[in-house]
């Protein structure tokens, strides 16, 4: 769901009066809830420094049938009634070395271009793989971490046709990226390897993950990733891109026939 900025704005000014007004009367809290998805509802929530508190199955009543799952945010009397975390609204990058690619932000309609699954379960986990059985919720919980500020997520698309090839993203697993350090991720479907897709898509999102904030980038200092060693496409990906091994962990998982495979780590510094 989207809305206006004006729109979001009014309603915000809005949030805040009330908001205000309940703690003039001697209020400690004002609790918000809405539906899993309404981001509109949120983006509001959020811009008058609500803390997202977490997720709750099937606590908010439905009148088109059983209760639905539930977001729960607060504030607090002694807030500051502005947003606490970034929201990463991911841009559209493009570059003459791009190869033929974009990015851009995910739409509900990018199923239609999705792929049946052919990578080792290992190399990633399965939850975070595109595939069209599961990208409903695959794109809500994308969109639901950059609603908190913890990812950045682009659609890798065709520059001639706009469909979807792929995914690469900008994420840390805790705290927000208004930090100096990250992990890069990506993943293509099956027609679009050993096109250089990956390789083009990454290196765009590491320039502007690296670039700084001054000029239009994400002002990061430190990107590091993680791959399965016999995941060689995806090695020689980072390693194309600059990137250099600073970890080597042992056995890190464990393969449909028994065999164990080693992990290693990646990172790349901004120069």
């Amino acid at each position: 769901m989207t809305e206006s900025f004006s729109g979001s704005s009014r309603r915000s000014s809005a949030l805040r009066l009330v908001c205000q007004w309940w703690f003039g009367q001697g209020g400690t809290r004002m609790h918000w809830q809405a539906e899993r998805g309404n981001f509109a509802s949120w983006r509001v929530a959020w811009s008058c420094g609500f803390t997202y508190h977490g997720t709750v199955p099937g606590s908010l009543p439905s009148a088109q049938g059983p209760p639905v799952d539930a977001w729960k945010a607060s504030l607090g009397a002694d807030d500051v009634m502005e947003a606490r975390t970034p929201w990463e609204d991911p841009p559209v990058l493009a570059s003459a070395e791009a190869g033929g690619i974009r990015l851009r932000p995910w739409r509900d309609e990018d199923v239609l271009h999705l792929e049946p699954r052919d990578q080792p379960a290992h190399h990633m986990p399965a939850r975070g793989v595109l595939d069209a059985d599961t990208f409903p919720e695959w794109l809500l919980v994308r969109r639901e971490f950059m609603a908190r500020g913890s990812s950045m997520s682009w659609c890798v698309a065709d520059e001639r046709t706009d469909a979807a090839l792929g995914e690469v993203l900008v994420f840390v697993k805790q705290g927000t990226l208004d930090d100096d350090a990250a992990e890069l991720g990506y993943q293509v479907l099956p027609s679009a390897r050993g096109r250089g897709v990956a390789t083009a898509a990454a290196r765009v999102a590491v320039h502007h993950a690296l670039r700084s904030r001054g000029e239009g980038g994400m002002g990061l200092r430190r990107l590091v990733a993680g791959t399965a060693e016999d995941n060689l496409a995806s090695n020689k990906v980072l390693d194309r891109l600059g990137f250099t091994i600073w970890g080597h962990e042992t056995a890190a998982d464990v393969l449909p026939d028994g065999r164990t495979v080693d992990a290693l780590h990646w990172e790349l510094l901004r120069p």
